[in-house]
């Protein structure tokens, strides 16, 4: 937020600069305060700071006084000179006494500030105040962006407790992090191993779905700066179980919104959806470095081996990337899923929340993240769904993730 003081007192001038701030792109009109006199100006300043000081050259002392011609200069004098008061990044001064102009341009030159001459029939005052406030704005913004590194190596979410508990699986040392203002759960660690060191941040989300899922990147992304963050977990396969088997991570590499599009109706008056696949893509280098992973035997039969209940299936673990939709709810029925395929031949699985990290991720500020979703199959979209799976499937995804951070990740 860019913060503005306006001290003025004549009615006309303010509402003028007003709607000439109304102009600036970016700024806030409700972040704007103004004081009549130099009193309520100084009061302000004691206990507010603000990122622009727009000062009338001729002001009273109090608002039920006469107006002072110098009576901003001397303001000006005091809070440059006494450290009570919290000193605005910018000041511009703005005067339409003819009188005091050329004693009040000294003045602020010889603080390195700027004075605008005010003029009713003249509007060129209004350019120079525009140009000054558009430029200081950016500046505020670009510095904000500049300033803002990233924070924590890795975030994970995952969308329920049977996920997060395969998450918080992975280290003994989980610490409970309280982020002010925000009731969420954050657990953080540090994955370690020979001399890398990262820090990471984790958290489950309320309930299932891409809108929960999609908010909770967004506070992950915005009060920790993940360089990547990863999302964990089951979703189902829509290919046969000779391809795909219980326990098999699907890193999606290409996500769409199931949910997306037009409501409408055939000519006999039956429902018709027109859907709309808004793609979004895995990271290239991300995508190649799965690659690897995928042909590693090694590490995927000694993550398997490493499952300590006895419902492991006996199929072998196994890595596919490709394309996942999110949809809305849970899926079990074959017509659904073979319209999801008529939409995308190349489909490999559907679950709920990938496409909202995804989209989340991709349209945040600076630093933007880069987002994995990598999930693994615990059914196959149909009338034999069941959870027997889900716990295997969670354990798998966060392994493999796990696998991946510290032997692909710099």
């Amino acid at each position: 937020m860019f913060r503005i003081l306006i001290v003025e007192d004549t009615t006309e001038k303010l509402k003028n600069i007003l709607l000439t701030l109304k102009e600036v792109a970016n700024l806030d009109i409700e972040s704007i305060d103004h004081e009549l006199s130099s009193f309520g100006a100084k009061k302000k300043l004691k206990s507010d700071f603000y990122d622009l000081l727009i000062l009338d050259v001729a002001i009273p002392m109090r608002r039920e006084e006469t107006i002072d011609l110098e009576g901003g200069l001397k303001l000006l004098d005091e809070i440059l000179h006494r450290d009570i008061y919290k000193v605005p990044s910018h000041i511009i001064g703005l005067t339409a006494k003819e009188e005091v102009l050329h004693k009040a341009a000294e003045k602020f030159e010889a603080s390195i500030l700027s004075v605008i001459h005010y003029s009713e029939t003249d509007l060129e005052w209004q350019q120079k105040l525009l140009k000054g406030v558009e430029q200081r704005v950016m500046a505020k913004a670009s510095l904000f962006r500049a300033e803002q590194p990233y924070n924590y190596d890795i975030a994970i979410i995952t969308a329920v407790d049977r996920e997060f508990a395969a998450v918080k699986a992975l280290s003994k040392n989980w610490k409970q992090i309280d982020y002010p203002g925000d009731s969420s759960q954050y657990f953080e660690t540090i994955f370690e191993e020979n001399n890398k060191r990262l820090r990471v941040v984790a958290a489950c989300a309320t309930q299932m779905g891409m809108s929960a899922n999609a908010v909770l990147t967004m506070k992950l992304i915005y009060n920790f700066r993940p360089r990547y963050i990863f999302m964990t977990g089951i979703m189902a396969s829509v290919k046969k179980s000779d391809t795909h088997g219980y326990g098999d991570i699907i890193v999606i590499d290409e996500c769409w919104d199931g949910g997306a599009g037009k409501l409408s109706e055939n000519k006999d008056g039956t429902p018709l959806f027109l859907p709309v696949a808004n793609h979004v893509r895995l990271n290239v280098d991300i995508s190649q470095k799965m690659r690897s992973l995928k042909d590693n035997s090694d590490i995927l039969r000694k993550i398997k081996d490493s499952w300590k209940p006895a419902d492991a299936p006996n199929t072998e673990l196994s890595i596919h990337i490709g394309s996942a939709v999110s949809v809305a709810g849970v899926v079990e029925n074959k017509a659904v899923v073979s319209e999801l395929i008529g939409k995308d031949r190349k489909l490999l699985g559907l679950e709920m929340e990938a496409y909202g990290m995804y989209f989340s991720s991709y349209n945040c500020g600076n630093p933007k993240p880069i987002a994995v979703a990598m999930k693994a199959v615990s059914d196959f979209a149909n009338e034999d769904k069941n959870d027997i799976y889900q716990s295997y499937a969670s354990y798998t995804s966060a392994q493999a993730m796990y696998f991946y951070i510290l032997n692909y990740i710099d």
